[in-house]
């Protein structure tokens, strides 16, 4: 009868485990291109973070979303990834994940302003890479709070401060003129 009961919980695991993945997969992918340089390690970071997810689920709580929840775990999986990866490449090979996940605009112009958004994101600091991906991925203040540890208040602050360093990083690049 346990024997029963166990399989049950496990297949019910699974399942919800399944449903997680599949329901969060896009904004995974997001994530890992955001934090990887090739396909190669986008994949390993994406396995990685459903392996970490899979040894968490039966430790959440309830108390924050799902989805919240499993931000926060892929995070930390992709800061640890890429730091221990020390494997660095070009600026523009960093930031694929931006045009990959971008409507394809029609004018040059249109798709120069989109690379030079993406080098000057991808040549942030760490914590506000997290933080400008989790916005751009339209996270709440309140959801990016908790998945950075970062109180709302300084959430909005860093966003704020991320865009005029944007800003100012577009007119440099385009020698004064955004």
């Amino acid at each position: 009868m346990t024997q029963t009961t166990d399989t049950k919980s496990t297949t019910a695991r699974e399942a919800e485990f399944v449903r997680l993945l599949n329901n969060n997969k896009a904004r995974v992918m997001r994530l890992c291109k955001a934090y990887t340089t090739s396909r190669e390690d986008r994949e390993d970071l994406f396995q990685e973070i459903a392996v970490q997810l899979w040894k968490a689920l039966p430790t959440y709580r309830g108390e924050a979303q799902i989805s919240t929840w499993l931000y926060r775990i892929a995070l930390n999986v992709a800061l640890r990834f890429s730091y221990d990866t020390k494997r660095r490449k070009p600026v523009s090979e960093r930031i694929s994940w931006i045009e990959e996940t971008t409507p394809h605009p029609h004018d040059d112009a249109t798709r120069e302003r989109i690379e030079q958004l993406q080098r000057c994101i991808a040549a942030l600091p760490e914590v506000d890479r997290s933080v400008m991906v989790l916005y751009l991925e339209e996270c709440s203040y309140k959801e990016i709070s908790e998945i950075t540890g970062l109180t709302e208040t300084n959430v909005g602050v860093k966003i704020s401060r991320i865009k005029d360093k944007l800003l100012g990083c577009m007119r440099k690049d385009d020698g004064g003129a955004a």
